[in-house]
């Protein structure tokens, strides 16, 4: 939804207008900024993006069997948001003058489109909100309950309304303390993430050997035109045991992802 709302600024509002690039340029350097230069912005928002999406992507990233797979996934959704963030950078910068001073830029652009369609996107950008910090309070809330359902239900309420309650500071303030303070905390993750992929490479590449000599042999079992030998089936404990999966997980994941590869239902 937002993408559609997004391509409609764009080909409404920046789309065949003049460009006047000297007066965009001087109008955006009277814009306060936190950081020293434009280059160090660009790295903290990315950090930013980084900490706001890396408890779901550990989350949805584990729940893909092909590491192939989810590696794939990653780079699209990655570009996805890489153009999503270059246009509304553009229309932001066409529109400079008329944002300076907005707590919610690409709102006051919305407005010029239609007041309905604001409205509108007003109400998506409000589920966007709360779809990002709901997960994160989501995965607080688990850790913080240590398996107790009684706590994690406490814990996800008291986050969401303290959350709530901060938001009243007012968008402008609250972006202006908080983006890079959690930037400059986004910056710490990838330096982790970075080093420990790269210390576990080895072990990265030889899970994904694992996983997918395991389909391989589970995809027998399924093949009426092929018989599973007992020397399969001894592979395929060797495969499980080797494998940072618990056994019987990863005996369930790799049936489910066959049966779903192959149209099988479950039964």
């Amino acid at each position: 939804m937002i993408l559609v709302m997004i391509a409609v600024i764009f080909m409404t509002n920046v789309l065949g207008r003049h460009w006047d690039f000297e007066e965009m340029n001087r109008i955006s350097q009277t814009i306060q900024s936190p950081f020293p230069s434009v280059w160090m912005s660009v790295v903290n928002y990315f950090a930013v993006c980084v900490m706001s999406a890396i408890a779901m992507a550990f989350v949805m990233g584990g729940s893909i069997f092909k590491i192939n797979e989810a590696e794939k996934s990653g780079a699209w959704g990655g570009f996805m948001v890489g153009v999503i963030f270059f246009i509304t950078t553009l229309i932001l910068f066409a529109n400079s003058d008329k944002v300076v001073k907005s707590d919610v830029p690409m709102l006051a652009i919305a407005k010029e489109v239609n007041p309905i369609f604001a409205t509108l996107y007003a109400f998506v950008i409000f589920g966007l909100i709360f779809n990002t910090v709901f997960s994160l309070y989501y995965a607080l809330g688990k850790r913080f309950a240590a398996g107790s359902e009684k706590r994690f239900k406490f814990f996800v309420t008291a986050f969401s309304l303290s959350g709530f309650l901060v938001s009243f500071m007012g968008f402008r303030q609250l972006v202006a303390v908080m983006y890079p303070v959690i930037g400059y905390m986004g910056l710490l993750m990838l330096v982790v993430l970075v080093v420990a992929s790269y210390r576990k490479k080895a072990k990265i590449r030889k899970e994904k050997e694992i996983r997918n000599h395991l389909l391989a042999i589970v995809e027998k079992a399924y093949d009426p035109d092929q018989d599973l030998t007992p020397q399969d089936k001894e592979k395929a404990e060797q495969l499980r045991d080797a494998s940072i999966i618990d056994n019987q997980t990863l005996r369930e994941d790799s049936h489910a992802q066959v049966r779903q590869e192959l149209g099988i239902d479950e039964k």
